[in-house]
Parts: C-alpha cells; sequence; structure tokens
C-alpha cells in the first residue's frame, strides 16, 4: 500500500524543504500564541520529516502515524541522528498520549484521508483533548481547483528517477458524500547496468477539504479560526487553517 511504500512515498515528496515549512509554523505560533511551542505533535505524521525537524530545534517532538512502516522508519530515522522523538502507532481521529502539546500539525492535505463529518469532529475533540489551553492547530490543505490536472511531478537524481501522479482523470466522486476513489501511482526507475523499475499503483478514498468547512466543524468544539494562509510549501497552492483551542479538555495520563 502507498502508505507502507516508506521509499517511494519519501523520494516522491523529497521536494519539500521541510526546514523551511517548520520554520513557518513556528512563525505562525510567535505570531498568533507567542514564543515556541514546548511540545508538537505530528498527526498523519509519515517518515516524521516535520517531527524530526522540531526535535532538532530542541522542541519536544511526537510523531502519530497508523501505519507500522511509517512508524518503524521514523523511530529508526531518529535513532540514526541521535535525536529525541516519541512515535505513536494510531489512528489520527481516535488516540491517546499522556501530557498535553502547545501545537499539532496535520500537513500535506493529510485530512483529505478523514473521510466523514462525523470522523473530522472525532478529529477535532482527539487533538483539543491534547492541546494545552490556547494551543494551536495548523492544518495544511490542498487549494487545487476542482477540475484542474491531478498532480504530475517527477524527482529525478539521475541515479533515481520517481514519477508520481496523484490522482487520474475519470477518477470517481460520490456526490452524496464527497468521497473520491483516487488513484495513486508511483513509478520509481532505477539505472545502472540493469535498470529496475517499480511501481506502487492503488486506489485511495480522499475527501477534498476547505478551511471552512474546517472551521465549521470545529467551532462547535469551542475552536477559533486565528487565520488561514495560501502557502507553505512554496510549490503548490495551499489552504492552511491556524485554530485555536478552548484548552478545556483533561490532562491525560494523570
Amino acid at each position: 500500500m502507498m502508505f507502507d511504500a516508506v521509499d517511494a512515498y519519501r523520494a516522491a515528496f523529497s521536494y519539500r524543504d521541510i526546514p523551511a515549512e517548520v520554520e513557518q509554523v513556528l512563525a505562525w505560533h510567535a505570531r498568533h500564541r507567542g514564543g515556541s511551542p514546548a511540545r508538537v505533535l505530528e498527526l498523519a505524521a509519515g517518515p516524521a520529516d516535520h517531527a524530526l525537524e522540531f526535535a532538532r530545534r530542541g522542541v519536544g517532538a511526537t510523531a502519530l502515524d497508523l501505519s507500522a512502516a511509517m512508524c518503524a522508519c521514523a523511530r529508526q530515522r531518529a535513532a540514526d541522528a541521535g535525536l529525541p522523538l516519541e512515535v505513536v502507532r494510531a489512528d489520527m481521529t481516535d488516540f491517546r498520549i499522556a501530557g498535553r502539546f502547545g501545537l499539532a500539525i496535520l500537513l500535506l492535505d493529510s485530512a483529505s484521508l478523514v473521510l466523514t463529518d462525523g470522523a473530522m469532529a472525532g478529529l477535532f475533540s482527539c487533538v483539543a483533548r491534547h492541546l494545552e489551553p490556547g494551543g494551536l492547530f495548523v492544518v495544511d490543505l490542498s487549494a487545487d481547483r476542482p477540475g484542474a490536472p491531478p498532480p504530475d511531478w517527477t524527482i529525478d537524481t539521475g541515479e533515481v528517477s520517481v514519477r508520481t501522479r496523484w490522482g487520474a482523470d475519470g477518477d470517481a466522486v460520490d456526490p452524496a458524500t464527497g468521497i473520491e476513489q483516487t488513484r495513486v501511482r508511483v513509478t520509481t526507475t532505477r539505472r545502472g547496468e540493469a535498470e529496475s523499475r517499480s511501481v506502487v499503483d492503488e486506489i485511495v478514498p480522499s475527501r477534498r477539504w476547505t478551511g471552512s468547512q474546517l472551521a465549521a466543524l470545529a467551532a462547535p468544539g469551542g475552536w477559533e479560526l486565528l487565520a488561514r494562509y495560501d502557502e507553505l510549501d512554496r510549490a503548490t497552492d495551499r489552504d492552511v487553517v491556524v485554530l485555536r483551542s478552548a484548552g478545556d479538555g483533561v490532562q491525560l495520563g494523570q
């Protein structure tokens, strides 16, 4: 499965400038809350790129993901780098971690993997229970317009070429639920005396969310919409939502 194909996933998204993105998130935190968070939680963290960068900067970091392969990768990367990183394998809509965080992040349009209003409301409720009073939640959404060509990009190092197609013309969309059956295809070509090729090709159910929709679902739980931004990774159009928690949850693990 795509989210267990660690090497293909890391290569496909290697174009991102992780230090710059973490710098931007920290700037938003300083603007809307002041200072730097003591602890940060990265949801749907995959190989934990951002959590590891936070750890490099001295922030206590936790990476949460449902994939056992991604969690194993995150643990190994942290050990190799000598960085303290807590790794939790869990569903981002229903998890329990001791203590509280000043900041939670959900990046790379991973919110699209949450398919229903109820599940999204559950995610907000769960995150709120894990944030300090006034803690921030940054959600990075794709701002691709409906009907735009599916994203198609290639990373080429000379020795390895990785082409990623996220979606295909004709992907089925249920008009009642908004759930799209998104075809994802990652083709890795390794050059050399004996050229080899591997392909990850599967259908990923997803749902296109907007910042306005998320703010409306979060509001009943006491969340406050602080800002929306249109840039994070500097390569694609984004809709980044910054929300503040009312902080009414009971501290866990006590």
